[in-house]
């Protein structure tokens, strides 16, 4: 195998993991906007409820703080 298989995994990995958390976020986004969380006025949001009252969908809590620790780990 050439040492560009190893890096070209990874990357289409990676790549795959923030395609499906962006899949995520837009029908999380859609939800949060049919819920009156968010507003969106020409192409951008706006919170209408404090951060804190914000519930995110378990899967996306668990796909963030997975990101976070693997990112925690390159540092």
């Amino acid at each position: 195998m050439s040492r560009r298989g190893p890096e070209r995994e990874h990357v289409v990995a990676e790549l795959g993991g923030l395609l499906t958390i962006a899949a995520r976020w837009r029908h999380s986004r859609r939800t949060l906007v049919e819920t009156t969380v968010l507003a969106e006025e020409r192409g951008q949001y706006r919170l209408m409820q404090p951060a804190q009252a914000i519930q995110l969908p378990a899967t996306i809590q668990v796909m963030l703080a997975a990101r976070i620790d693997r990112l925690a780990q390159e540092d």
